[in-house]
């Protein structure tokens, strides 16, 4: 993959050394997502260790490094910078909504925000225009009863992996999103509904049908 380039509808990225050691630039129709680590090391990051430190930070709208295991008791969602940190885990509880059922309280990444997954996480909802880049581990569920996978990639959204993604629980956890994966993923099923995924890596199917379906528009490129 050195040296390469990697074009699609609604996302560009270069791949190259410099890219993946701290400095990769997303660019979507009608806006442009610019990140590097280092925004994580200035004077206004602010490190949480529980949830209502969390809450506090994203509400100021300044870069937040999570360093200490949480646990999500109500909804999350940011727009700025968000870093988990290596070696902590942040998960949700169980509820239940008389629309959706049972389900889980997750973290939501919302239009023009980034995830730094350095660490474990197991509730993650990803929307348009948004990114996440996992050097961790981000794993998938869909416990019996529940209607919503706890990882979710919503349309125009993007992962690069360069960790583990487990998401062999969940039935489908990417649709109309761009994967370029790096790592592992492991899957029940992977649909891709109009979405692109490049692999570099290693992508297990583990579902009793293992189907890789990708629809109308959708793009898959292997090696």
């Amino acid at each position: 993959a050195e040296g390469g380039e990697f074009r699609m509808s609604g996302l560009t990225w270069m791949d190259e050394e410099q890219c993946l050691a701290g400095g990769m630039k997303e660019a979507f129709e009608g806006q442009t997502i610019v990140f590097s680590e280092e925004v994580f090391e200035g004077d206004n990051v602010e490190s949480v260790t529980d949830f209502a430190s969390l809450r506090k930070a994203l509400n100021a709208g300044c870069p937040v490094s999570i360093d200490g295991d949480i646990l999500l008791t109500d909804y999350i969602s940011f727009s700025v910078p968000v870093r988990i940190s290596e070696g902590v885990t942040v998960r949700g509880t169980n509820y239940h909504d008389d629309t959706y059922g049972d389900s889980q309280f997750r973290m939501a990444v919302q239009t023009g925000g980034i995830l730094l997954n350095e660490g474990t996480l197991e509730n993650i909802y990803v929307e348009s225009h948004s990114a996440v880049i996992n050097k961790g581990l981000l794993i998938g569920m869909e416990p019996e009863g529940m209607t919503i996978p706890t990882l979710w990639f919503s349309e125009e959204s993007a992962l690069l992996n360069l960790g583990t993604v487990d998401a062999d629980g969940c039935s489908r956890f990417l649709t109309d999103a761009v994967c370029v994966n790096l790592g592992t993923v492991n899957a029940y099923s992977l649909s891709m509904a109009g979405g692109d995924m490049v692999n570099f890596s290693s992508i297990l199917l583990q579902g009793d049908r293992g189907i890789l379906e990708a629809d109308s528009g959708s793009r898959f490129r292997n090696g």
